[in-house]
């Protein structure tokens, strides 16, 4: 148990598996560019915590581990992985500059809150799918959503990934290679349409795929064409899976 704690001045603090901090105060003075990981058991002093980055807080958090005690958090001018769990947390607000990366939710196991709230710059998404599908945004609230002007529930990009150069892209829908170093040549990815097809005897377009009116699958990625050292295709986009029992204000 420590009274304060300070990380700053790109400094990274990890609480390594199986070990214990508890914060009988605060976290004061962070940088921006310092980082907290927690791996083992993190308490904080008051169940009702504002963290903001660069200033009681450092600008990166990773939680692998479990954190204790908070039950309403806010979160400003903060990078957050959440890769663990809260034991009692119940709302969680993302205010500016702040974006919320789930990196252990997929189509069937979501995070639980009873109310979320996205404030004007704060954003929540998911990690990065690779050629295979693994993570989901999928949240569930018992109570109320609040998406306000300028928060964002963004996965741009977090789908299948793209692929090798000269191949085509990865997931169901993935567009084919370019055999030459024009980005126009290869496939785009299909969806709910097919993919168009790369001009002149390019690429072939992806496969329709996936569900119209329950959609669960990620994007596809589009075909890359023969240019080495050059990325001419994007990542698919990601899933989204929302469960609101209370009110949902977009």
């Amino acid at each position: 148990t420590l009274d304060n704690v300070t990380i700053k001045n790109a400094a990274g603090y990890t609480i390594p598996s199986g070990a214990t901090l508890n914060v009988a105060t605060a976290f004061t003075g962070g940088t921006a560019n310092a980082s907290l990981t927690n791996n083992g058991t993190l308490g904080f002093p008051t169940a009702i915590l504002t963290l903001t980055g660069g200033t009681n807080a450092p600008g990166t958090i990773t939680n692998n581990g479990t954190i204790n005690t908070v039950t309403n958090l806010t979160l400003i001018s903060t990078t957050f992985y959440h890769n663990g769990t809260f034991s009692v947390l119940t709302d969680l607000t993302l205010g500016s500059g702040t974006t919320y990366e789930l990196q252990n939710t997929t189509s069937s196991t979501a995070f639980a809150l009873t109310n979320l709230t996205i404030q004007s710059g704060g954003t929540i998404n998911h990690k990065a799918n690779g050629a295979t599908q693994t993570y989901t945004l999928n949240l569930s609230i018992s109570s109320n959503l609040d998406l306000q002007a300028g928060g964002a529930i963004n996965v741009n990009a977090k789908g299948f990934a793209t692929s090798a150069v000269n191949s085509a892209g990865s997931g169901t829908g993935a567009g084919g290679a370019g055999s030459a170093c024009i980005s126009i040549i290869s496939g785009g990815a299909g969806y709910g349409g097919t993919g168009g097809a790369g001009l002149s005897s390019g690429g072939a377009g992806g496969v329709t795929y996936g569900s119209l009116t329950a959609p669960v699958d990620l994007g596809s990625s589009g075909g890359r064409a023969n240019c080495s050292g050059t990325s001419n295709a994007n990542a698919g986009g990601g899933a989204v899976k929302l469960s609101v029992t209370g009110t949902l204000t977009v």
